[in-house]
């Protein structure tokens, strides 16, 4: 098997301790693959992989924290602000969180949209 296959999916172990966690992210596809699917992150991690170029890929990670979420909103690269929309898209009922944002209350006390 191909060695960076091999690292490519190695990042993707749950149980893979964070000091391995960390020596992955220098290669530039187990990196890729840790930022997308990994649910463990730390800030540290996160920070790292920004650093080294990959945030619009952590951006599609639908595990990352909120306080990312809204950094990566704000970001200023197109496609980042995409894959945070997309990501949140993917991972929620569709309609459910608009809903929860546009229904008010009435001053007769109904809701109304």
């Amino acid at each position: 098997m191909d060695p960076d296959a091999e690292l490519t999916a190695l990042a993707t172990q749950e149980d893979l301790p964070a000091d391995l966690v960390w020596r992955l992210l220098s290669h530039p596809g187990a990196r890729r693959t840790a930022a997308l699917l990994r649910r463990d992150l730390t800030e540290e991690m996160i920070e790292e992989i920004i650093g080294l170029g990959s945030a619009r890929t952590l951006a599609a990670n639908a595990y990352v924290p909120p306080w990312l979420r809204i950094r990566f909103v704000e970001h200023l690269e197109p496609a980042v602000r995409s894959a945070v929309a997309a990501s949140v898209t993917r991972t929620s009922r569709p309609g459910r969180w608009l809903a929860s944002r546009t229904t008010r209350t009435s001053p007769c006390g109904g809701s109304s949209r």
